[in-house]
């Protein structure tokens, strides 16, 4: 099962500071290691969710929650979170740069972002300026993770396909270990 992280940030119109959010995105909706912080995740905030939040949760490939797939987030692209990673026994995938009609993480932002947009001067007060709460309240109750097999059978006609999967597949077809009926 692949799994897609990415970052973003929410900035309602009263507040000055912006807030980041991410999430690990999965056929199943997204896995409960939602990261919310204030400001933006740089790459040791991230290094650090991966390594105690994501990973965690995750299986050796070829189990499923086992292909981690980002965009080309600086971040995210660097041997140090790549290794991190692999040493779980993890894949990494990287979309190709700026795709946002791979990113399926994308679809459920925009349902967060819309759900906040509406009801943050409804809801707002009751967390006594904790935006972190108000954000983890948000993902919960905007149910933006609700549709996730739609949105990944709309991404890419319905899957990722990588070169190092076609390679595999293709070894795998020379070797006569995939059969057909």
């Amino acid at each position: 099962m692949h799994q897609l992280v990415s970052q973003l940030a929410i900035k309602p119109l009263e507040r000055e500071a912006i807030a980041g959010v991410l999430p690990a995105y999965t056929i199943d909706g997204y896995l409960p290691c939602t990261g919310i912080r204030e400001g933006w995740f740089n790459g040791e905030a991230f290094f650090r969710w991966l390594a105690d939040e994501l990973l965690p949760l995750c299986s050796p490939f070829p189990a499923p929650k086992s292909v981690i797939i980002m965009d080309n987030a600086s971040i995210h692209c660097n041997a140090r979170i790549e290794e991190l990673i692999t040493s779980h026994g993890c894949e990494v995938r990287y979309l190709p740069p700026y795709s946002p009609d791979f990113n399926l993480i994308e679809l459920s932002f925009s349902v967060l972002k819309a759900w906040v947009r509406r009801h943050f001067e409804e809801i707002w007060p009751h967390f006594e300026g904790n935006f972190g709460e108000f954000l983890h309240y948000a993902v919960e109750r905007s149910r933006c993770d609700r549709f996730p097999r739609q949105h990944f059978k709309h991404s890419a006609a319905g899957g990722y396909i990588f070169e190092a999967d076609i390679r595999a597949l293709e070894r795998d077809l020379e070797a006569g270990t995939i059969e057909f009926d």
